[in-house]
């Protein structure tokens, strides 16, 4: 019984590396690119309307949009963050994983549905420190971010 046990271990985990992703490939480079469109998109549009009203130069417009006024809030970062979290977390609660995911018919092994919802704050979190916690998934053999690392998340393919 041992033996017919780890026979089907073995098959489960040779099926689990063949879907996963093993680097970062054309399929998440396609979820990226349309889980972040609609940011992008509002980023472009805030930017230009201030760029068009000519009150102040661009670098001082980019430079407030960042770090906020004079050091305060910074409400453009702020708006975009929060945007993206509502777009990942709609996509979520509709189809069990992001927009740029099931456009790129991406998914996730087996998580618990608080993990596919705690993974958008904790990437944007693991971002902070110069995009390290996105770039590691450049380096990972599954493409995992820092925060499907925390999250024992695995990419695969449908």
């Amino acid at each position: 019984a041992a033996t017919r046990l780890k026979g089907k271990s073995e098959t489960s985990e040779t099926l689990e590396v063949e879907n996963a992703c093993q680097l970062y490939d054309k399929k998440r480079l396609l979820a990226t690119t349309v889980d972040s469109m609609p940011i992008l998109t509002l980023a472009t549009l805030w930017l230009s309307s201030q760029f068009n009203s000519g009150e102040l130069p661009p670098e001082e417009i980019i430079a407030s949009w960042l770090l906020g006024e004079s050091g305060g809030i910074p409400w453009g970062l702020l708006v975009i963050g929060l945007a993206w979290l509502v777009w990942c977390w709609v996509g979520i609660a509709i189809w069990g994983v992001t927009p740029g995911m099931k456009t790129a018919r991406l998914s996730w092994h087996s998580p618990k549905q608080w993990q596919r919802f705690a993974r958008p704050p904790l990437f944007l979190v693991s971002l902070i420190p110069f995009g390290l916690g996105g770039t590691y998934a450049l380096l990972d053999k599954n493409s995992r971010g820092l925060s499907d690392i925390i999250l024992r998340l695995t990419w695969r393919r449908d």
